[in-house]
């Protein structure tokens, strides 16, 4: 397309308001981020004028994509979604040299641009099991990570990779594809080079990223592989991290790396204050309308209770012992109830894997908490519960549940398994 029809074009969307029709503002969004392959290539025959012009419409991009975020249909147009970002990385693909040799200055900020909107809309992609599986997409993951690899200051090229790959990490069926594009050795350098690779964000970004990574069986057999846990020990002893909620990520890094007999045998390493800071997120977690409480969604903390709680010592000691000041057992096993009567009403439908994990794993929780008669009688509403693992143990409707750990039952068997616990004692 020739630089003044692309120009043109790009006029045309400056008057977009936040009023406008949903309709026009999805048509706008559509055909604007279209067009930015053509942008980008019209650097290298573009006359300066046109070249101030062009620097100038990214702002137009921006405004237009903010303005799109902000509707309430975004979130829930998957194809437009995933339209906007597989247009930004395979544009970006076309340009990976520009992480191994230096480039225009109009090329660096078109993709820096691509960069924050990808990572924006990456959370809410329905990502496909043939993503990211051709080459030319690896080789842009690949480049990607050995740029953030040899980056010396965190330049703002380097802040918007980090954060792609943060939100990449953060898709649990992605995780395989990560690992197969060289992400765990390049993340435990990371972790260790955090303080001086990682000023701005005082190191977080690759403990979280590490913590993405091992929510998936083949992150933890990978970075058991690689002998973490003695990292994971020295983060645990590093004051800065001992004084920030990072510790608390430290800890469910240690549980996602651990089985339940390591658990077991280092009780220890789980002090009181973080399993009742973990309650404390999963409880506020299920009081929010998207689940989600300190940017976790609520099945990252539950997965890691699950594992915790299959160790009666630290089930008692949170909840018998020194009960947590402001959740009692009740109210806890109350609002997972509440969750997952809700979630599970709508999976066979929706078909949302996060949902149905999120069933998953509270119906673990249960198994190992209900194992125990004296949990058993501190349900306010059993007949609640007896409905709903009735109602599951009957369906015959089979879940995939995508991102369940080897270590879980599945929904019907945890199910099954609950009831008989109860049955017991009738």
């Amino acid at each position: 397309m020739q630089s003044e029809n692309l120009l043109q074009k790009i006029n045309g969307f400056y008057r977009l308001k936040k009023n406008d029709s949903d309709e026009q503002i999805h048509q706008s969004m559509q055909e604007i981020i279209h067009l930015w392959p053509d942008v980008l290539a019209a650097g290298d025959r573009a006359t300066d004028d046109e070249l101030f012009v062009f620097n100038v419409s990214r702002t137009v991009l921006f405004q237009v994509f903010t303005i799109a975020m902000s509707k309430e249909f975004f979130r829930k147009d998957s194809s437009l979604v995933r339209d906007i970002f597989f247009t930004c990385f395979n544009t970006m693909s076309n340009y990976a040299n520009i992480f191994q040799t230096s480039h225009s200055i109009y090329i660096e900020s078109n993709i820096r641009l691509l960069l924050c909107i990808s990572s924006s809309v990456t959370t809410t992609v329905i990502f496909e099991p043939n993503d990211f599986t051709n080459n030319h997409e690896q080789n842009l993951l690949i480049a990607i990570r050995e740029y953030i690899d040899q980056s010396q200051n965190y330049d703002d090229l380097t802040e918007g990779c980090v954060s792609l790959v943060w939100n990449l990490a953060d898709r649990t069926n992605l995780v395989p594809i990560l690992l197969q594009t060289g992400y765990a050795e390049s993340v435990i350098k990371w972790v260790e080079q955090r303080k001086t690779k990682f000023p701005k964000q005082n190191g977080q970004a690759p403990i979280h990223i590490l913590h993405n990574l091992l929510r998936h069986d083949d992150g933890i057999d990978k970075f058991n592989e690689l002998n973490t846990k003695a990292i994971v020990g020295e983060l645990e002893t590093d004051p800065d991290l001992c004084a920030d909620d990072l510790i608390i990520y430290v800890t469910m890094i240690r549980a996602l790396l651990s089985d339940y007999e390591q658990i077991k045998a280092e009780t220890d390493r789980y002090p009181s204050e973080h399993v009742d800071t973990l309650v404390g997120f999963v409880f506020n977690a299920t009081e929010d309308e998207r689940y989600r409480f300190e940017n976790s969604h609520l099945s990252e903390p539950l997965t890691i209770l699950v594992k915790l709680f299959a160790n009666q010592q630290i089930l008692d000691e949170t909840f018998m012992d020194t009960e947590t000041d402001l959740i009692t057992i009740q109210e806890f096993i109350k609002n997972l109830t509440d969750v997952f009567e809700k979630l599970y009403s709508k999976i066979n439908v929706s078909k949302d894997l996060l949902d149905t994990y999120t069933c998953v794993a509270i119906l673990n929780l249960f198994n190992y908490i209900f194992e125990h008669e004296i949990y058993q009688t501190k349900i306010e509403n059993t007949e609640q519960l007896l409905t709903i693992l009735n109602k599951v143990i009957h369906d015959e409707f089979e879940y995939v549940d995508t991102f369940m750990p080897r270590t879980m039952k599945s929904i019907k068997e945890a199910a099954i398994n609950i009831h008989k616990n109860f049955s017991k004692e009738d």
